[in-house]
C-alpha cells in the first residue's frame, strides 16, 4: 500500500494498468521507496529504497517496462537512471550530465531522453551515451518540469516561467547553393 507521503506517481501510455510511484516523508525527502502496480493502482510491489532524493519518473510511451527515474542531489552520482525490466533492476544513464540536480525527465516517443537540471535542459538521443545542453533560447534556470505533446516540449522553469520549443533536431550538414558570384578584379 502507498503511504500519502508519495510525491511522484506516472502511469504508462502503453499499459493503463500499470503505474510507477515514489516519495518519502515529503516531496524533498532525501530517502523513500519506488513501487510498481499492474492491476491499476489495487496493489503495490516495493521494488527499491533509496536514501537519494528521486525527483521525477518517466515511462516509455511505447513500452511499460521501460522506465527512468531522475535524482535531486549533489552529493549522489548516479542522476538519471533506466530500468528495462519494470523496475527490477536499474542502469545509470548519467554519462557525462554535470555534478548538479536532475528536477525532471521525459522520454519521447521514439525513445529519446530529456532531463531538467538546475541549469538548464539537456537532451539524449536513444542510443547515444552522451548528453547535448539544450537550451533553445532558455536562460541558465532550474527546471522544474517537463513535458512533451505532439512535436512540442514545454518545461516549467522556477522564476522564469514555462517555455515551449521544438524537440530536438540537429541542423542539416548539407547546403547546396547555386547562383552567380560576380565582383571586382584587384
Amino acid at each position: 500500500k502507498i503511504t500519502p507521503s508519495m510525491h511522484e506517481i506516472e502511469s504508462c501510455p502503453s499499459n493503463s494498468n500499470r503505474f510507477y510511484a515514489a516519495g518519502g516523508n515529503s516531496a524533498y525527502s532525501a530517502n523513500g521507496d519506488f513501487y510498481r502496480s499492474n492491476d491499476l493502482g489495487v496493489s503495490w510491489t516495493l521494488l527499491d529504497s533509496y536514501n537519494i532524493r528521486l525527483s521525477d519518473i518517466d515511462v516509455s510511451p511505447t513500452n511499460s517496462n521501460t522506465v527512468w527515474r531522475t535524482h535531486a542531489q549533489f552529493d549522489y552520482t548516479e542522476r538519471v537512471m533506466t530500468s528495462f525490466d519494470a523496475g527490477v533492476t536499474w542502469v545509470d544513464k548519467t554519462y557525462n550530465l554535470p555534478g548538479i540536480p536532475m528536477n525532471a525527465i521525459e522520454i519521447s516517443s521514439n525513445g529519446d531522453a530529456y532531463v531538467g537540471s538546475d541549469l538548464g535542459m539537456f537532451y539524449l538521443a536513444n542510443g547515444s551515451t552522451e548528453w547535448i545542453p539544450f537550451d533553445n533560447g532558455l536562460p541558465i534556470v532550474p527546471v522544474t518540469d517537463i513535458e512533451i505533446e505532439g512535436a512540442n516540449l514545454y518545461i516549467s522553469t522556477f522564476g522564469r516561467g514555462v517555455w515551449k520549443s521544438d524537440l530536438y533536431s540537429t541542423c542539416s550538414s548539407d547546403y547546396f547553393l547555386t547562383g552567380d558570384v560576380s565582383g571586382h578584379k584587384i
